[in-house]
């Protein structure tokens, strides 16, 4: 689950738009610096040289799908790129430009008929295009839940299904888990969960304000496992000291993964951020034991049955002692 394209992600690679001429040769439409889709509801910065994967058709002038391959960073043209650069040591995690996957039928007509009522654009809501109002949203207003990377939404439907009293922001970039996620919501007959599509860092840092979430959820976050990679994983002590702040006195943090190593980062950098206490804190090795309420996905069964242990990790701000509230 958790972490947005955790379950069929290819780290650098995207989707774009090539034009076949009539000679036969190919042209990608997409001439701008993208944002590849990582497995954490944010990007990481990519540059497209316009190799083409795939066969082409077998006459010119079609507009097809073609995949994109890392490359050097053209000038852009047209697209709605980062605006942030990167740091010297590492990549700024930032927005992208949209891109579409192949949707099954059943996803595609759940797209069409709940999308335009429950789904925004992250871009529109830091452009101001759409107003991030969350009680417009739901019609109410009611403790809120961000999680960052809802992947297939499994867990995430189940959570908001299992606490009616909280409202939930799921933000994905990967629009097959979107849809599929709205076909879980349309089942379960759901009004306390609302999609977003794009960079939830963006969102955080641009319209979230201080204080104002009930809690965040990092499920399975992208684990990057090549060392000379991990500089490019979502949990940094900025990006602790960012959600912390947008937490309400109270307001929890909870983490899941099931690499070691990244599990011991993310402790590390949270036990780093002053203004969150660990609740596993007397526990064997700070770890939050797995709660019984969230649920056991597919991604997490494979974990299982790859030897991989799961750790959990649950922090509040500025209050200690543990919770087994379905919100968290």
């Amino acid at each position: 689950m958790g972490g947005g394209l955790g379950e069929g992600a290819r780290p650098g690679r995207g989707e774009g738009v090539a034009q076949v001429g009539a000679s036969g040769h190919e042209q990608c439409l997409l001439r701008a610096q993208f944002v590849a889709p990582g497995a954490h509801g944010v990007g990481i910065t990519v540059g497209h040289g316009g190799t083409v994967a795939g066969r082409a058709p077998a006459r010119g002038g079609t507009a097809r799908r073609c995949a994109i391959v890392n490359g050097p960073r053209p000038t852009p043209e047209g697209a709605r790129v980062t605006t942030r650069p990167p740091t010297e040591d590492r990549p700024r995690i930032t927005s992208f430009v949209h891109h579409r996957a192949r949707l099954t039928e059943g996803q595609q007509r759940a797209w069409d008929r709940s999308w335009p009522v429950l789904g925004r654009d992250v871009d529109d809501v830091v452009d101001g295009s759409v107003a991030y109002d969350p009680p417009a949203w739901f019609g109410r207003t009611a403790p809120l839940v961000l999680e960052i990377g809802s992947g297939m939404g499994e867990s995430t439907a189940a959570l908001a299904a299992a606490a009616p009293e909280y409202d939930h922001l799921a933000v994905e970039v990967f629009e097959p888990g979107l849809a599929q996620l709205l076909m879980r919501v349309e089942e379960l007959g759901l009004g306390n969960l609302a999609l977003l599509r794009g960079d939830a860092v963006e969102l955080l840092r641009a319209r979230v304000p201080e204080g104002s979430l009930s809690a965040v959820r990092i499920f399975f976050p992208d684990p990057w496992p090549k060392r000379k990679h991990r500089k490019r994983r979502l949990v940094q002590p900025e990006i602790a000291a960012l959600v912390a702040s947008r937490l309400a006195p109270g307001g929890t943090l909870h983490l899941a993964t099931d690499w070691d190593d990244y599990a011991t980062q993310m402790r590390a950098v949270c036990d780093g951020e002053h203004s969150l206490v660990n609740t596993a804190a007397d526990e064997p090795g700070g770890w939050f034991p797995r709660p019984d309420w969230r649920p056991v996905t597919k991604f997490e069964q494979r974990a299982h049955l790859g030897g991989r242990a799961v750790h959990d990790l649950l922090y509040r701000r500025g209050s200690a002692g543990r919770t087994s509230d379905h919100a968290s």
